[in-house]
This record gives structure tokens, C-alpha cells and sequence, in this order.
């Protein structure tokens, strides 16, 4: 079952960065086998409860705690800690207690399960280890991942049998099962030189970790918990907007926040390169400018791409009331208000006459390879023009790159329904975007790639029917969520399927490049992680880009409901 090596258990380390001043408590147990995780002491499910015995105090240092775990055992294995409330009367998983004492662990592993004060930390150390007094956060923080180690199941990595002479600091609770070479570097170690790692989990630690507890499907690259900070107070209302794209021109992917609701801010950009919160690269309030005014309605609609080829994204404003302007892009990357680079009244032309209507699609790519975006407009009312590609880089009004009328083809017949999907991305690795045509209604075909560049109508460079494949069952559902990014760094894009109901799959990328049907490159089953849980619920937002600038696609997740995470980007690059 356990094929690498790491070892954890309680550290029993005071809080300096060189050397401790006194030692950290110890699981209680000994054995006489000096081995290294205790196997019958792993857990029997990978979502783990925690909840805290003092949990009316210590808000801060108790968000320190959730996340220093979080973003280190948690982000690189398939564990989840969930609650992180009060204990009651019963509360099983690992219960934490908060005194001035030795911080340590009563046992390793699933034996902690619904024991009182089963982990104790320490936040004050007013009478032990005071020099943490100076450096509580980084104490803190270092401690609670040594200890959760322990809570994993993990002893002392300086246990082992295999430890060299030198290192002599034995202490604890054994393990029996070794998990690859003594690794000096393990935050569990009480001889590593970097006290306890400084709480960052060595590549030992990640390895064993994942070998007992397997791999996440996603790695989590940023997480903010609501009280982290104000930041996105009063941007995720149910009518304000997120936009994704590089509007800044920093080579990475930000948010754009628009606060419709008159009254503060109006619109944000957030870069989420670095540690949390994000920093706001651009801010405009209401008052600062009427340039939007008359843009934010209920039906009006905002696209990203880089409409203008200026080698970052703009934002594509079409108002559908008729009267004023019709059509505005504009370029965000210098200070506010943003720059009109394009604008298009109503009367100024009949192009979009019938394209606008409330059924009518418009999506966004380089669907003509020309190196910027265009609009693909389509029509679902039969009659008159059925799919239109606008290129937006000239004068009002757009040039019409490509027009298909209903009557030319019935390539879209059964395509086009009001439940069916429609991604955009490179999926065949052309260089250019393609349109997935998504059919939820069995019978006939069901997935559809088309290339348009060049004539009418577009080319079929992908056909699965209903039939061929049972892959897709129970991913389309009418709640569930279909993505696009290079996920798998790849060079061309894929598709993220994400199941919300409870059980089968969970989450699964599918690449699209070669023959029916899809190859599946991740999988998550309900039950395998508990990562998404609390995410991906009625409400919550799902957002793809290049947020950390790695050069592929993550995905970040925004639980709208205080309580908890807020934000987390999941990296889903094997």
C-alpha cells in the first residue's frame, strides 16, 4: 500500500528557526518497531473532520492554523479537513484544544479520532517557548503542520531505523511502515537545520503523503478564507459580473469585478500571481466616470478577447436596448476609466439586427486565425443569417468574416436547443478555436467539434453520437458545469466536466485531439477528496484562466456563502 517515504508525527520543537528553546508534545503511545507511518492508524476516509474546543477566542490564530494546513498537507494529497467549527458534545475527527503548554499530539493518526484535546496547540507562549512571542504567525503556522502530521498518522521521520547515528533527538509514538529513504528535510524531522521545514512540506513529505493518502486531483495554488480579508465585499452579489482575461497586459489571466449595484466600487482587477488577498491593479468607482452607464443592464452582455489585437484582452460591452450605443470595447490597461477603442451606436448600422435577441448566443475566439479574437454571433431563431463571425478590429461597424444563413446547411439542426452547450477553445491543436457543440439530448450526435476558417459551412473535425461512448453519462446534467482551459499544460485546450450531484464522478478533463472517444487525463470521484466540497454549490462561481501565470489554465472556485474558503485556484496540471 505505501511506497515512498515520509515521516510525521508530533513535533516536539520549540519555536525558533534554528533550534528549538523546548520541546513540542508527543504522541503518547511507544512501540518497539522503529518504523514510520503507523498503516492501521491511517484514516479510513480521506475528509477528515476538525473542530476546535475553544473556538470563541483566537479567531486569527485559528485561521492561521486552517490555513497552514490547508495549503500543505491538504493541497498535495487527496485529504480534506472539514468543519474547522466548535466541538460538541460526540464531535469526532481530530479535536484541537488551545493551552500554554508543549504543543503535541495524543495519538497518531485515526486513534485522535473524537479524543478531547486529542492535538493541543499553543498560541500565546507566554510560558513556553517565549521566544515565539516575536514570531507567533510563523510559529504557529510551522507548528500546526507538524502536528497534523501526527494527525495523519505520521511518526517522527528521526524514529526510523534507518536514521543516521548523528541524528539522536528519538521521540514518540513509532510507526511501522516505511515510506522511502530517511529524508533529513521532512517537517516532521526534528534534526532538519530548517526548524521543522519552517511548516513547507518537503518533497518526501509530499510523496509519502500522496502514497498513503493518493494524489489530489488538483493541487490548490491560492486559497483566501472569508475574514482573510474585505477585499470582495459587495463584488459577488448575484447580479454583479466576474470577467476573466489579461486586461492589464501582464501575461497572465486577472479578474475584472463589476459591482452593478450603484454606490463604491464599480469595477476591480485583481492579479491572483501572488500570496492573498489579490492585489487590485485597477480600481474605478461609481462617480469616477459615466462612461458605463447605460452598459451594466440586466440583458446586456460583456465579452473578453482581444478584439483589437493589441496582445492583451479588452472587454466587449454590447448594449441590447435599443438607443445610444450599441457596441463599446474597451482597453483597461492604463488608469481609470478604461479607453474606448471602439464604439458602435444604434442607427450607426443593421448588423446585428436579429443577433441580439434574449435565445441568441455570442461567443468569443480566434475562430479565423487571424491572432485576435473575433465574436461568433449565432442566431437560434430559424430564418435569415444562422451563425455570423465579426472581426472587431477595424471602424464601426465589425467586418463579417464568415456568414452561414439558415437555409445553407443543417449542419447545427439538434445542435442549437435551449439546454444544449457551447464551448470555444483549441481543442484539435489547430492554433485557432473551434466550437464544442454539446447535444444533452440523447439520441443522435453528441459531441460536435467545428473549425471555422474557412467557408461556409464549418468543417466537422469531431463526431461522437449518442452510443458510442458511455463517457459523458451523468456529466451533463442540467446543474452541472462544463469548462474549457489547457488544464494538462498541453498547448491545446481541453474539457472540464464537473458533476455536481453527489456520487460517481466528480471532476474529469477530457482532451478532445485525437479520435472518439475523448481521452479522460484526470478523474475525481465524490468520496476520493473532499477539495471541492462546499464549491461548487447552487451560487458559487467557477472561473478559468492563467491566474498564477504557469502558462496552462487553473481553475478558480468562489464559494459565495461566508464561512470557510472564498477563494481557492486549483491547479489540475499532473
Amino acid at each position: 500500500m505505501f511506497a515512498v517515504m515520509v515521516s510525521a508525527a508530533s513535533l516536539l520543537l520549540g519555536c525558533s528557526s534554528i533550534e528549538p528553546d523546548a520541546p513540542l508534545g508527543e504522541a503518547t503511545a511507544t512501540t518497539q518497531d522503529h518504523l514510520y507511518v503507523l498503516s492501521t492508524n491511517v484514516w479510513p476516509s480521506n475528509s477528515i473532520p476538525v473542530c476546535w474546543e475553544t473556538s470563541g477566542s483566537f479567531a486569527t490564530e485559528r485561521a492561521w492554523v486552517q490555513d497552514a494546513v490547508t495549503t500543505t498537507w491538504q493541497a498535495n494529497s487527496a485529504v480534506t479537513f472539514t468543519g474547522w467549527g466548535a466541538c460538541v458534545p460526540g464531535s469526532t475527527g481530530i479535536r484541537v484544544g488551545v493551552s500554554d503548554v508543549g504543543p503535541h499530539a495524543k495519538a497518531l493518526g485515526s486513534a485522535l479520532s473524537g479524543v478531547a484535546n486529542g492535538v493541543v496547540m499553543n498560541f500565546t507562549f507566554q510560558n513556553w517557548s517565549t521566544s515565539c512571542q516575536s514570531t507567533r504567525e510563523y510559529c504557529i503556522r510551522t507548528i500546526a503542520v507538524h502536528e497534523f502530521g501526527h494527525a495523519l498518522g505520521f511518526a517522527h521521520e528521526q524514529n526510523r531505523p534507518d536514521t543516521p547515528s548523528w541524528c539522536d533527538q528519538e521521540q514518540g509514538t513509532d510507526g511501522d511502515t516505511l515510506l522511502g529513504a530517511w529524508d533529513l528535510d521532512s517537517v516532521m524531522n526534528y534534526c532538519n537545520p530548517d526548524w521543522s521545514g519552517s511548516g513547507q512540506l518537503s518533497e518526501g513529505d509530499v510523496a509519502g503523503v500522496r502514497s498513503v493518502y493518493s494524489a489530489p486531483a488538483g493541487r490548490v495554488d491560492y486559497w483566501e478564507s472569508w475574514g482573510d480579508s474585505s477585499l470582495l465585499g459587495g463584488w459577488l452579489d448575484d447580479a454583479d459580473r466576474q470577467l476573466v482575461g489579461d486586461f492589464r497586459g501582464l501575461g497572465r489571466d486577472q479578474v475584472m469585478f463589476i459591482n452593478r449595484q450603484p454606490g463604491g466600487g464599480k469595477v476591480m482587477i485583481v492579479d491572483y500571481q501572488g500570496a492573498a488577498p489579490g492585489q487590485v491593479t485597477y480600481w474605478e468607482s461609481w462617480g469616477d466616470s459615466s462612461l458605463l452607464g447605460g452598459w451594466l443592464d440586466d440583458a446586456d452582455r460583456q465579452l473578453v478577447g482581444d478584439f483589437r489585437g493589441l496582445g492583451r484582452d479588452q472587454v466587449m460591452f454590447i448594449n441590447r436596448q435599443p438607443g445610444g450605443g450599441k457596441v463599446m470595447i474597451v482597453d483597461y490597461q492604463g488608469a481609470a476609466p478604461g479607453q474606448v477603442t471602439y464604439w458602435e451606436s444604434w442607427g450607426d448600422s443593421g448588423l446585428l439586427g436579429g443577433w441580439l435577441d434574449d435565445a441568441d448566443r455570442q461567443l468569443v475566439g480566434d475562430f479565423r486565425g487571424l491572432g485576435r479574437d473575433q465574436v461568433m454571433f449565432v442566431n437560434r431563431q430559424p430564418g435569415g443569417g444562422k451563425v455570423m463571425i465579426v472581426d472587431y478590429q477595424g471602424a464601426a461597424p465589425g467586418q463579417v468574416a464568415y456568414w452561414e444563413s439558415w437555409g445553407d446547411s443543417s449542419l447545427l439542426g439538434g445542435w442549437l436547443d435551449d439546454a444544449d452547450r457551447q464551448l470555444v477553445g483549441d481543442f484539435r491543436g489547430l492554433g485557432r478555436d473551434q466550437v464544442m457543440f454539446v447535444n444533452r439530448q440523447p439520441g443522435g450526435g453528441k459531441v460536435m467539434i467545428v473549425d471555422y476558417r474557412g467557408a461556409a459551412p464549418g468543417q466537422v473535425a469531431y463526431w461522437e453520437s449518442w452510443g458510442d461512448s458511455s463517457l459523458l453519462s451523468g456529466w451533463l446534467d442540467a446543474d452541472d458545469w462544463q469548462l474549457t482551459g489547457d488544464f494538462q499544460a498541453l498547448g491545446r485546450d481541453q474539457a472540464m466536466f464537473v458533476n455536481r450531484q453527489p456520487g460517481g464522478g466528480k471532476v474529469m478533463v477530457v482532451d478532445y485531439q485525437g479520435a472518439v472517444p475523448g481521452q479522460v487525463l484526470d478523474w475525481e470521484r465524490w468520496g476520493s477528496s473532499g477539495l471541492l466540497d462546499g464549491w461548487i454549490d447552487n451560487g458559487d462561481l467557477s472561473l478559468i484562466g492563467d491566474f498564477r501565470g504557469l502558462g496552462h489554465s487553473q481553475a478558480m472556485f468562489v464559494n459565495r456563502q461566508p464561512g470557510g474558503g472564498k477563494i481557492m485556484i486549483v491547479d489540475y496540471d499532473d
